[in-house]
């Protein structure tokens, strides 16, 4: 359950933002939170395919223990955990770092998801993942279609790991 949850909170980092330079920061931040309302939603519907957008069937995750998840995989993972979801308490996401190098950046970023479980408890996942994105057309930034998890975490608030 810990895994299903980080991989979970993993994936609703990915974003929409010539050559990059500081001033791309807020627009590379910007998509990163517009999609943390996208997650929200996607939780409070129990709807994986919307928290991993059209992208799904060519998304890829590398978890923590080095393997990778297929789209498919991911998003049958996801509906199992938002099924079993009561309840969101909180979604939040805080960018770690931004490197920018040229037309491409590096974004780490730190999630955060408490809900409520069928059988009552209150399960606060956590992780932590690097994003690479690139500047398109337009000065958007979007990301590519893989997350690297680099720590997650699950615990219930009255106590045991999960």
């Amino acid at each position: 359950m810990k895994r299903l949850s980080a991989l979970a909170l993993g994936l609703f980092v990915v974003a929409c933002s010539s050559t990059g330079s500081i001033g791309d920061r807020p627009a590379i931040s910007d998509a990163v939170y517009k999609q943390a309302g996208i997650a929200r939603s996607a939780w409070e519907m129990k709807d994986a395919k919307l928290l991993l957008g059209p992208q799904s069937e060519s998304y890829v995750v590398k978890t923590t223990d080095g393997r990778s998840r297929t789209g498919a995989d991911v998003v049958a993972d996801l509906q199992r955990e938002m099924d079993q979801t009561q309840q969101i308490k909180g979604l939040s996401v805080h960018i770690d770092d931004i490197k920018i190098n040229g037309t491409t950046a590096t974004v780490v970023s730190t999630q955060k998801l408490t809900r409520v479980l069928a059988d009552g408890r209150t399960q606060i996942s956590t992780v932590q993942q690097r994003q690479q994105f690139k500047k398109v057309a337009g000065g958007q930034w979007v990301a590519d279609n893989s997350v690297e998890q680099l720590t997650a975490s699950a615990e219930f608030a009255s106590g045991p790991k999960a």
